[in-house]
């Protein structure tokens, strides 16, 4: 793959941030896979947006939309405010998103972290920059991240646990395999899904059909990555694709005899529905 490179911003301002140090997590995996980034440090310098200042915008404005349309995409973090993003992650996207129709956001990949000390992770906050992203017609990346009870996630010299890192490395990963053009499609003849970048299969996911009365349901049986591209998030990307696919057909069910399959599913409660049982 060739380097990508991105722009994160995070949304709060406080020192110490939850979200910032899940923002340098994701960083660090970006790096580790050959990416770059430039971090977005100065959000509390933008000023709230004035479509009567952008006739003329301030250098700051013209610095970072020049930014973010060099980017390939966006890697943003943030808490719930009042059911929504902080006011200064909504002035920063504001900005973003003009001039009107040629948004530096439109058409960028976007990665979204949240996280809160309460139970369910910032999720108002995911599902806003979900909205608003999507509306100047960019790519919202799965998977979104939300931390619940963050605080506890963290141990003594502020390091995150083993399963949240897991968790916001797979983003990073998914947003580089996105930026590289990566494509998931359906084999029907060699019966198995197939992960391609640069016209070559680099993961693919064999299955078999298994029809029960009226019901059929997809039995994964193993995931391949090519041995040139393993850890890289592959075989994750690849798995959350298939089952998204199957989630989306009416009754679409699974069963995960691939040990990698089962161990994907049985920690997210978005899939476990998806079992076949």
């Amino acid at each position: 793959m060739k380097p990508f490179h991105f722009v994160t911003v995070c949304g709060s301002l406080r020192s110490g941030s939850f979200n910032a140090a899940l923002l340098r997590v994701a960083e660090a995996e970006l790096v580790r896979l050959g990416g770059t980034f430039d971090r977005y440090d100065e959000i509390r310098e933008i000023p709230h947006y004035d479509e009567d200042l952008d006739t003329d915008p301030p250098p700051l404005i013209c610095e970072l939309r020049a930014a973010v349309v060099a980017s390939d995409g966006v890697l943003s973090a943030s808490p719930a405010y009042n059911g929504a993003i902080t006011g200064a992650l909504k002035d920063w996207v504001d900005w973003m998103s003009r001039p009107f129709g040629h948004w530096a956001l439109g058409g960028k990949h976007v990665g979204i972290i949240t996280a809160s000390i309460g139970p369910n992770g910032g999720g108002a906050a995911a599902e806003y920059l979900q909205r608003i992203n999507r509306a100047m017609k960019a790519n919202v990346i799965s998977p979104v991240v939300s931390v619940g009870s963050v605080h506890s996630t963290l141990d003594e010299s502020a390091m995150l646990d083993g399963a949240t890192t897991s968790l916001v490395n797979e983003l990073a990963q998914s947003l580089l395999i996105t930026s590289s053009g990566a494509e998931v499609s359906d084999s029907l003849d060699r019966q198995r899904y197939e992960l391609v970048i640069d016209d070559e299969v680099v993961a693919d996911c064999t299955y078999d059909v298994v029809v029960a009365g009226d019901v059929t349901v997809i039995d994964l049986l193993q995931v391949v990555t090519d041995d040139d591209h393993r850890e890289r998030g592959l075989d994750s990307f690849l798995t959350r694709t298939v089952l998204d696919t199957i989630a989306a057909t009416e009754g679409g069910l699974v069963i995960p005899s691939c040990p990698f399959v089962a161990s994907y599913i049985d920690p997210r409660a978005q899939y476990q529905s998806l079992v076949a049982v």
